[in-house]
């Protein structure tokens, strides 16, 4: 099983190549969707702490920082494993 997925027939002959492109874009067109619901999400985030800030409600002004810090760090984690996973494919190649 590969990433909790059953793993699909191995393809061999003149395939073997498209079958691996095939599933390098969907991987992609996955990921693509994944940061732009994250990005979303920052956006509705940083809206909502400026509106705590602007009402001056210091518990909300909290909340909406801790999830604005929560959303920042999930996409700088994101950022270095898509790092990783292109140096790693550069070293293959």
């Amino acid at each position: 099983m590969r990433g909790g997925y059953p793993a699909f027939p191995t393809v061999d002959g003149p395939f073997d190549r498209a079958a691996k492109r095939i599933e390098k874009l969907a991987t992609n067109i996955y990921l693509t969707a994944l940061c732009t619901e994250t990005i979303a999400q920052l956006q509705v985030m940083e809206e909502e702490y400026e509106c705590a800030l602007l009402s001056g409600d210091v518990i909300r002004t909290e909340k909406a920082r801790s999830d604005l810090t929560f959303i920042e760090e999930v996409i700088k984690l994101s950022a270095l494993n898509y790092s990783k996973t292109i140096y790693d494919e550069l070293k293959e190649q």
